[in-house]
């Protein structure tokens, strides 16, 4: 089995009220998400999820 595509795409997925950081210093409305996909030669296909909190994390 052999690796045959991987995509990557990024999605803001909104809060449903606002996440506070830093003592109220950094407001976080939206998470910017990461999704990969990889598909094999086989006929297999995986999803990856990252997100992180923010660019400052």
């Amino acid at each position: 089995m052999k690796i045959k595509k991987i995509s990557v795409y990024q999605k803001d997925l909104p809060l449903s009220e606002p996440y506070w950081l830093s003592g109220g210093r950094l407001k976080f409305e939206v998470l910017d998400a990461t999704f990969v996909k990889i598909e094999t030669d086989s006929g297999y296909i995986g999803w990856g999820e990252g997100t992180p909190w923010g660019h400052t994390m």
